[in-house]
């Protein structure tokens, strides 16, 4: 587990780009609790990144969730194991 330990900066670095140069986060279940705190911390953090959230909305996905960010945010409906999402 030698990638695990460097944690997902490092994991999102590739080559020569930094992750300050990456403009385009994709959030599975980001309407959920979890997902849309971590929703909210990277708008926060990042406003100039284009978040977008791909959520199942299943039992506990919620898009009140995002409502204080709907207009910042891309939603997606669907299922990542969906291969035509």
């Amino acid at each position: 587990m030698r990638g695990a330990s460097r944690g997902i900066f490092s994991a999102l670095s590739c080559g020569r780009t930094t992750v300050a140069e990456f403009r385009r986060v994709v959030v599975t279940g980001g309407a959920g609790f979890i997902g849309s705190n971590y929703v909210h911390y990277v708008l926060r953090e990042h406003p100039e990144w284009n978040v977008v959230v791909l959520d199942k909305l299943t039992y506990a996905g919620n898009l009140e969730n995002l409502r204080d960010v709907w207009d910042r945010i891309t939603f997606v409906r669907g299922d990542i194991a969906d291969p035509d999402v």
